[in-house]
């Protein structure tokens, strides 16, 4: 297990905590969260991947996805800016921002590319090399493996909280009732499982008289969209030039018969952020012992206690608040360096409370060991609190 804890890291961001629950030495979980200065405002990124078959593709999320989800939204604004430069320098006059649809098309090509990186490239590659591909046992790990994807993007200058989803983690907002005093709930996507009809009929509409879904599972897995799961993308070609690979896995994929079956692309929503509310991101365990007004009433909870008691907030170390860069040089804060509170993690306190635990030296949150046989899967959570 680990978390960690961090006030006001960059503008707009009030506090940041997450928490992550590993099963397993490697961890089937990653959560991540990034900063980018620009000279009008301020970007916050939160990503949240929960594996399946195997952590390698999460693992490879976790290395690639936000630099790119960052880099393209970077070229998007640069080119919807240049045009208002009457030279190169000079840069007083700030252009518009792109369309909102633009915003969100990056972010799903994005998604998209680096599966297509992930399933596609990885096979051309050991097809390719067949040869020596059995030197390199590993090429084919992230295309096999599978994993969802939760990004959570704030641009601190128009406000705007956007949620990609592929998978069935989930994002939720805290806001503020009009006396204050308790929090109201706004869900921010949908599981992309059985439970949601638009996802059941699109999958069945691109599979018509297959019987795909067994059990609610979409060919043993819960979520109908994820990065990886190569064998159920491939095309029968492409699997039996990859019939050494199938072999190494036991499965013969007889039963795909029309891939695609899954896709990475995310479905996006987008929230205007009022000062006070608080996101929550979390892997799928959380909501298999919580309900999304129980996550709301524990965190709002908290945050109004501490409202109360700001003596009990006391920081034990900062660090200096990030500057903002010239406009195309875009610096990277990673938030890897925390201030500590005295006060328990706010996602923490939803571990404790799906596990069943109290906030004491005994409660789950506060074991010190990566590995707990009482828990029966991976958890993360991540909490975001803005300004």
């Amino acid at each position: 297990m680990y978390s960690e804890s961090s006030l006001r890291p960059v503008p707009g961001i009030a506090r940041f905590d997450y928490h992550v629950v590993a099963r397993d030495e490697l961890g089937s979980n990653h959560i991540q969260s990034i900063s980018t200065g620009l000279p009008d405002r301020f970007w916050s990124f939160f990503a949240l991947y929960d594996s399946y078959n195997g952590v390698d593709t999460s693992a490879y999320l976790a290395g690639n996805l936000l630099n790119a989800i960052i880099g393209g939204l970077a070229d998007l604004f640069s080119r919807a800016k240049e045009s208002k430069f009457n030279s190169l320098s000079d840069r007083s006059e700030v252009g518009p921002d792109p369309a909102p649809d633009e915003i969100n098309e990056e972010i799903k090509e994005t998604f998209n590319r680096l599966d297509d990186d992930i399933v596609n490239f990885s096979a051309m590659l050991a097809s390719n090399n067949r040869s020596s591909s059995r030197h390199l046992p590993h090429i084919l790990d992230a295309a096999y493996s599978g994993s969802s994807a939760t990004l959570a993007f704030y641009d601190t200058e128009t406000r705007a909280l956007r949620v990609a989803l592929t998978g069935n983690s989930r994002a939720i907002l805290g806001r503020r009732g009009r006396a204050g005093e308790s929090y109201r709930l706004e869900v921010l996507s949908a599981d992309q499982d059985v439970t949601n009809a638009e996802e059941l009929a699109r999958v069945k509409r691109t599979h018509p008289g297959e019987e795909v879904i067994k059990d609610d599972m979409l060919f043993g897995m819960v979520p109908f969209r994820l990065f990886g799961v190569g064998p159920y993308k491939w095309a029968k070609a492409v699997r039996e030039r990859l019939s050494w690979s199938d072999a190494k896995e036991k499965k013969t994929y007889s039963d795909v018969k029309t891939p695609p079956y899954f896709t990475a692309e995310p479905v996006i929503t987008t929230t205007l952020i009022q000062p006070g509310d608080f996101l929550v991101i979390a892997s799928s365990g959380l909501w298999k012992s919580l309900s999304n007004k129980e996550v709301i009433k524990e965190v709002g909870s908290a945050l109004q206690s501490k409202k109360k008691k700001p003596s009990e907030r006391a920081v034990v170390s900062e660090t200096e608040e990030p500057q903002g860069s010239a406009l195309l040089v875009y610096d990277q804060i990673v938030f890897s360096v925390w201030r500590h509170f005295e006060d328990q993690n706010l996602a923490s306190r939803l571990v404790d409370k799906a596990f069943g635990g109290e906030n004491e030296a005994g409660s789950v949150s506060s074991r010190s060991s990566a590995i707990d046989d009482s828990i029966s899967e991976s958890l993360s959570i991540g909490v975001v609190v803005f300004e």
